[in-house]
């Protein structure tokens, strides 16, 4: 190749595996001789172990299966858990999810406790009585902690 169509540039490919990268920290690059002719690097294709992208991951879901998700159901279910968070948290029983300590704030909890009692009587008119069992029972733990943990 004439020496004035020769590129400028050189391509290099750093995609690489960990054990790769390894082997290549431990021997240096083998530097070519200057008086060799050598063609423009063309990118690699990825290696065929390596799967694609999209299998390993999972996919976005579609603005459709997100649709079907902004309803009341879904945002009262979201709240009740948000609540139950928030009682267990005062209660002391949890650690705070953004700091990590745990402290007890019993007015806090007291109000997370009354209104995850009206957020699962509402659910319950939903879903029925069946599918709010467990809830009950959350928040029926709920209290019976706030109760040995409130001054008489």
């Amino acid at each position: 190749m004439p020496e004035e169509d020769k590129p400028d540039f050189e391509v290099i490919d750093r995609r690489h595996s960990a054990q790769e990268q390894s082997e290549a920290a431990e021997e240096p690059p083998a530097e070519p001789e200057p008086s060799e002719a050598q063609p423009a690097p063309v990118a690699e294709e990825p290696p065929a172990e390596a799967a694609p992208a999209s299998d390993t991951a999972e996919e976005a879901p579609s603005a459709e299966e997100l649709a079907q998700l902004f309803t009341a159901e879904y945002a009262l279910a979201a709240a009740i858990d948000q609540f139950q968070r928030l009682a267990w948290v005062g209660l002391g029983l949890q650690p705070h999810p953004i700091t990590g300590k745990v402290a007890e704030d019993l007015p806090e909890a007291r109000v997370a406790i009354d209104v995850l009692g009206d957020l699962v009587d509402r659910f319950e008119q939903l879903r029925g009585e069946k599918e709010v069992r467990d809830l009950r029972l959350v928040l029926s733990n709920l209290r019976i902690n706030y109760v040995q943990r409130a001054p008489q």
